[in-house]
């Protein structure tokens, strides 16, 4: 789903490439998730288990919660409750709390060393 994100140097051509994408790649995309949501009984792709494919996604969805990607926001995720809810609830699992919490230690060590 992110790799399929247009990129384009034109802001309009990429607002446009990015409209585009909303209304017709990123739904396939997110239908395929709730799907494998709904199927599994929730909350987590595996059900009560969080996987690796939970933390992938959610880091996906980070990116556009917090607007990283233009034309992207939680708004736009709002046509798949099951997809916002699961990522609420792995955004409280322990396990993504400690992987948001080295990645930005790791960033912030960085930063002081200079890279």
């Amino acid at each position: 789903m992110r790799n399929k994100l247009p990129e384009a140097k034109d802001e309009n051509e990429r607002k446009r490439l990015r409209e585009e994408y909303v209304a017709h790649t990123m739904p396939k995309y997110m239908e395929y998730l709730t799907r494998r949501l709904e199927g599994h009984g929730g909350p987590f792709f595996l059900g009560k288990q969080l996987s690796m494919a939970d933390l992938f996604v959610a880091r996906i969805m980070d990116g556009i919660i917090e607007k990283k990607y233009d034309q992207l926001s939680r708004e736009t995720l709002e046509k798949w409750p099951a997809v916002l809810k699961h990522y609420d609830a792995v955004r409280v699992h322990p396990v993504y709390q400690n992987e948001v919490h080295a990645e930005e230690a790791f960033q912030k060590q960085s930063k002081a060393q200079g890279h």
